[in-house]
């Protein structure tokens, strides 16, 4: 899996990826609770390519930029079958807790670290 910005600020949309086996799911989504309006959203995710083995698929959302808290899980489906994959587990089931989060502007890397990273 993959978050497109680990310090996302209020205007930064955030994408994610997550990885299966090459073909072997037929959708996926992610469904976020957003804390500025209370409420579940959903964010359908696209096929995006396959790894350089050819053994896995990239599938890709993007959850709108905002100002507040996120908290996510991914639906994985295959036909008649569903998965739910959060930062817990992976359950047949959907998940009550133990998702994902984005929290704009709470995670900031100083500039002095950042450069001495990058030397």
């Amino acid at each position: 899996m993959f978050d497109s910005n680990p310090e996302p600020t209020a205007t930064t949309p955030i994408t994610v990826m997550l990885r299966t086996c090459k073909e072997d799911i037929t959708s996926a989504n992610v469904k976020y609770y957003d804390t500025a309006d209370s409420s579940f959203h959903w964010v359908s995710m696209v096929w995006v390519s396959n790894d350089p083995t050819g053994m896995f698929d990239y599938w890709r959302a993007t959850i709108p930029a905002s100002n507040s808290e996120k908290y996510y899980r991914f639906q994985i489906n295959d036909g008649s079958a569903t998965a739910w994959l959060n930062a817990a587990d992976i359950t047949s089931s959907e998940p009550s807790s133990g998702d994902f989060f984005i929290i704009p502007g709470f995670f900031k890397t100083p500039d002095s670290l950042r450069k001495s990273l990058h030397r």
